[in-house]
């Protein structure tokens, strides 16, 4: 376990560089909750969780395979329909792959090994979001609007990778992945909570207030994402035609 005096000599470094981080971002082009105030709060609430699994010199790895573990059964619970429920440990999973880069960074622990990692579970963290809900879906046509938005979230970090693969940066777009888990989450946490004080007033119209607050979400991500994707990609798109001309 970490001394306390070497824990106190991190904090301190750490706070400086979340305001690096809040500045970097704001002026980056980053998404809302990747950058600016959005980050700012974030971070906050995040310290407490990330201070202990500092100070009990958790393995970033660990943090990330927890991560995956902690989503994957909330996706789980949102196909048989506690959406509640699911939607609670999926923000807490989401947490925990926020933070361990973070953590990583901390202990000088960071690698190029850690960060591939990383990266395969969140597209694997990604398709089982959309799975659930396509499977609590299955019998409606909503499922098209779960595939839709899948392809988008797919897209967005694919383009980015490619484009990164071929020498020209794309972070650009307001929906990345911490959006799509929060807008998610709390659709299906409104839907909960509709449909439960629908009976419990016996109002036929928050119950299906309720039933269309998950599917609006759904909706909402899927032309976002979308968007985001496209958009990198004709930005891509342009700049590697400008460098093929010079």
């Amino acid at each position: 376990m970490l001394e306390k005096s070497k824990s106190s000599e991190h904090h301190p470094a750490s706070l400086s560089a979340d305001s690096k981080e809040v500045e970097a971002g704001r002026l980056s082009g980053r998404s809302p909750l990747s950058s600016g105030i959005g980050r700012f709060f974030v971070l906050r609430l995040a310290r407490p969780l990330e201070d202990f699994l500092v100070r009990m010199e958790v393995a970033p790895n660990w943090i990330s395979a927890l991560g995956l573990f902690i989503t994957l059964f909330g996706c789980f619970l949102w196909a048989v329909g506690w959406l509640a429920s699911g939607a609670i440990l999926i923000l807490f999973g989401g947490a925990f792959d926020f933070l361990d880069g973070r953590v990583a960074r901390r202990r000088q622990l960071a690698s190029r090994e850690g960060a591939f990692l990383d990266s395969v579970l969140d597209r694997v963290m990604d398709a089982g979001l959309f799975f659930a809900l396509a499977f609590y879906f299955r019998d409606s046509w909503v499922l098209w609007v779960c595939l839709v938005a899948f392809l988008g979230s797919s897209l967005t970090p694919y383009v980015r990778a490619k484009a990164e693969s071929l020498g020209v940066e794309s972070k650009d777009g307001l929906v990345q992945r911490p959006e799509r888990i929060v807008i998610l989450a709390l659709g299906a946490l409104l839907s909960a909570l509709l449909r439960e004080l629908g009976l419990l007033f016996e109002s036929q119209a928050l119950q299906e207030l309720g039933a269309w607050s998950l599917i609006a979400a759904l909706g909402l991500l899927a032309i976002l994402s979308n968007h985001v994707a496209l958009k990198r990609a004709r930005s891509c798109f342009r700049e590697l035609q400008g460098k093929s001309l010079n």
